[in-house]
């Protein structure tokens, strides 16, 4: 298994990566310039540009939270499937099983989430402290931990979309960016308490949403094995 990881990760990188550095640079430029315009505010922060969101009250559409969490989307695309058409005749082969392949594209899936979400939140430590802005504040975390609580409730959520685009797009795959953008949008603008999508929002994060969203995850992942096990991926 561990060699058809790094064997799969290679052609991953291959179908992926100049939607990923496209993508990457287009976000981490927009970072790097808001930045800049706000360098003389001092009260001003980039994680909360970026993530506050909306509370359940005055709601509207946090563009930047959007563009961020559609991102990593916009890079996998159809990519898997496209792994499979490459690569499955040579599984196959290799008397490797479909659960393996499906199982190693769940941790694929995971390492593209780790890395789009490192990335970004390094680049904002970096730009907070070179132009002097605030620092993260979530509740009763600060500094290192409240960086560390953002990190992974990040990463969860651009998983979770991640492998529930997956999910759709064995389907229709421009319905695969379509439908978890419109549950992002959703979420703006309602105030379910019990939303998953709620924690990736500063303004919203707590317990309750928090294990709503871990427990999605384990059903859209189970959900992603068992609907590409039905189909012909022939």
């Amino acid at each position: 298994m561990k060699h058809l990881f790094w064997d799969q990760l290679l052609y991953l990188w291959q179908i992926i990566r100049y939607r990923f550095l496209f993508w990457g640079v287009l976000i981490g430029l927009l970072i790097i310039v808001q930045s800049a315009l706000f360098r003389a505010n001092p009260h001003f922060s980039l994680y909360l540009a970026w993530f506050r969101g909306t509370d359940y009250l005055i709601k509207s559409l946090p563009v930047s939270w959007l563009i961020y969490f559609i991102t990593p989307l916009l890079i996998v695309l159809n990519s898997f499937q496209e792994l499979w058409h490459v690569r499955g005749v040579q599984l196959r082969g290799q008397q490797y099983s479909l659960i393996n392949f499906l199982t190693v594209n769940l941790e694929l899936i995971g390492v593209i989430a780790v890395v789009f979400t490192a990335s970004a939140e390094l680049l904002m430590i970096l730009c907070t402290k070179i132009f002097n802005l605030q620092e993260l504040s979530i509740g009763a975390f600060h500094g290192l931990q409240a960086l560390l609580l953002l990190f992974i409730v990040n990463f969860w959520g651009t998983f979770l979309l991640l492998v529930l685009q997956a999910v759709i797009s064995r389907y229709n795959a421009p319905l695969g960016i379509v439908i978890p953008l419109v549950l992002l949008i959703i979420t703006a603008y309602t105030s379910w308490p019990l939303n998953p999508l709620n924690s990736l929002m500063i303004l919203r994060v707590g317990n309750a949403n928090i294990i709503s969203m871990l427990c999605t995850i384990i059903v859209v992942t189970i959900l992603y094995l068992f609907s590409n096990h039905w189909i012909n991926l022939d």
